[in-house]
């Protein structure tokens, strides 16, 4: 595998077990990484992590979870039920469009599916958080712009 070097360059190196199991075992590490922004190529643990994530399997799961929780907001919950919250409601659209771009065929930035997975999993975020819902909306368009590639990226940026 080529793995970019911090100054410039790259190098081939080889992809352990080791590097593989890594990869398993931080996947929320690697996400946040991914998410703030390190590009996949600067390291093997990234790069094999942003291949699973944008895997059109990883795509269409997160996809069916965003429209799951979609769904349930447009429910009226049971106590003591609370999550999702009316801010999910409200945001729908925006959720349901985020989902959509994940089912497309066209190729999606890695870093763009770790910010879905950052925004699913983070419990303080605006998704959890019963707060107005234009961080939710807000959370949700930058994620879909997210996911937009970059002219002339890597490899790990490109969908099936």
């Amino acid at each position: 595998m080529i793995v970019d070097l911090p100054r410039g360059g790259s190098v081939l190196q080889r992809v352990t077990l080791g590097a593989r199991v890594s990869a398993r075992l931080r996947v929320a590490a690697l996400d946040r990484a991914l998410a703030g922004g390190a590009v996949p190529e600067s390291d093997v643990a990234l790069t094999l992590h942003a291949r699973r994530l944008i895997s059109p399997t990883a795509r269409r799961q997160l996809a069916r979870t965003l429209r799951g929780i979609v769904e349930s907001a447009r429910r009226p919950s049971q106590p003591p039920a609370r999550w999702p919250g009316a801010q999910v409601a409200r945001a729908g659209a925006e959720l349901l469009a985020l989902a959509e771009r994940l089912e497309r065929p066209e190729a999606v930035d890695a870093r763009g599916v770790a910010r879905v997975r950052v925004l699913l999993g983070d419990g303080g975020g605006p998704l959890h958080v019963n707060r107005d819902a234009h961080g939710l909306v807000r959370a949700a368009r930058e994620v879909v712009a997210a996911l937009e590639p970059e002219a002339g990226q890597g490899d790990s940026r490109h969908g099936p």
